[in-house]
């Protein structure tokens, strides 16, 4: 694990952030915000660490104490780390403690995983394709963890990853503790969508934002995790993770180098196009036995195709594409104009609405696939690859 003061990008937030804990000034309720995949998470790890270590050095966490190894593997104590889980048959009412052996397994693999890949550990579990909450449970497990007296370090850290999962009650819970916070406790709220907390939540937390890596920082931190993997192959899965950090570090993992979605996508249109009716109700029912994240971000790959198609029709030169994208967007862009676009994509966009809502998916994705079918004009030399 690389020191805090390493980490790529916000070097002026780390900089004031351990300012504050040298000068003895820190706050002791953080948000640290920024886009999934961002190094958010990594950073509130590292803060804590650095905050406990037991000899810093020219404003590094050494790395080698007692309190660092156990940072190293999450396994400190004085470190509680507060995620959304799902309930399945052997545990209805989950809480962080009943999967942190598999949290810290995915941290210590991929740091800049996000909320898809997390539930996407859950696939045999996931049937009814739960999204992941913090159960009010949640609030009650914290307080009693809260009451006790600190096991070695000098400040207890809770990390609360995403902390917008939060039920009502659990937000509600929280809001009083922060209202009163226990002695030497530091609270680190590590948020994709910091709008979706309550304001009298955010209002208690000093704000500090992390923005993504660089195309050039990903690809350095991907080429320096992955040694012995071709700079061309981790140039193509950062294409098909449309730039995310984690996706990416996923993908190099599970030795999946091109793009997983885009022989569903090329099946789908064909259906559409060929407004095959029955294999379309077939499509529907399919689908909508995956969970509702990896609904989504079928969904969003499809949108994002249909962008590219639309940029690739126009001659558009900023269009990414793998090979195998560009070979089908070769035939397929032809079929995607400014007459259609905008009512495919709206069907699409509305699908996700509703699938975010809890929605009869089956219903909503064959709902999208009879617009989007409408959309196409007869053609029976279709596309192919």
């Amino acid at each position: 694990m690389r020191g805090y003061n390493q980490t790529e990008g916000n070097v002026k937030a780390h900089a004031q952030l351990i300012g504050q804990i040298n000068s003895g000034r820190i706050s002791h309720a953080h948000l640290f915000s920024g886009a999934p995949g961002s190094e958010k998470l990594l950073s509130a790890i590292e803060l804590a660490k650095y905050i406990n270590c037991q000899q810093k050095k020219d404003n590094k966490a050494c790395g080698q104490c007692v309190s660092c190894l156990k940072y190293n593997n999450l396994t400190h104590p004085d470190l509680h780390l507060i995620f959304p889980v799902i309930t399945h048959n052997k545990i209805k009412k989950p809480i962080s403690d009943d999967f942190i052996s598999l949290f810290r397994e995915k941290y210590l693999k991929n740091p800049y995983f996000d909320l898809k890949i997390w539930i996407d550990s859950f696939t045999e579990n996931n049937k009814t394709g739960k999204q992941g909450h913090i159960y009010k449970q949640e609030s009650d497990t914290l307080h009693k963890k809260l009451s006790l007296k600190n096991f070695e370090a000098e400040y207890k850290t809770i990390v609360i990853w995403l902390p917008e999962t939060m039920q009502l009650a659990t937000s509600n819970k929280l809001l009083k503790i922060l209202e009163e916070p226990p002695n030497k406790t530091i609270f680190i709220l590590v948020s994709d969508k910091p709008e979706l907390l309550l304001p009298t939540i955010t209002s208690r937390l000093q704000t500090t934002y992390f923005r993504s890596n660089t195309e050039l920082e990903k690809k350095k931190i991907l080429l320096e995790k992955f040694p012995d993997i071709e700079a061309s192959k981790i140039e193509n899965v950062m294409k098909i993770s449309n730039g995310s950090l984690g996706s990416s570090i996923d993908l190099i993992q599970k030795g999946v180098f091109e793009q997983e979605y885009l022989g569903d996508f090329v099946d789908w249109m064909r259906l559409c196009y060929s407004k095959n009716v029955a294999g379309l109700v077939g499509w529907s029912n399919e689908l909508s036995k995956v969970g509702r994240l990896k609904q989504i971000e079928f969904l969003k790959y499809s949108l994002e195709m249909i962008r590219r198609s639309l940029f690739f029709n126009l001659k558009l030169s900023s269009v990414i594409l793998s090979k195998k994208e560009q070979g089908f967007l070769t035939n397929f862009h032809k079929f995607i104009n400014i007459k259609n676009v905008e009512e495919i994509v709206e069907s699409m966009e509305f699908a996700i609405k509703n699938i975010n809502r809890n929605a009869n998916s089956k219903i909503s994705l064959y709902q999208m696939s009879l617009e989007i079918t409408r959309q196409y004009k007869t053609n029976n030399n279709f596309v192919k690859n």
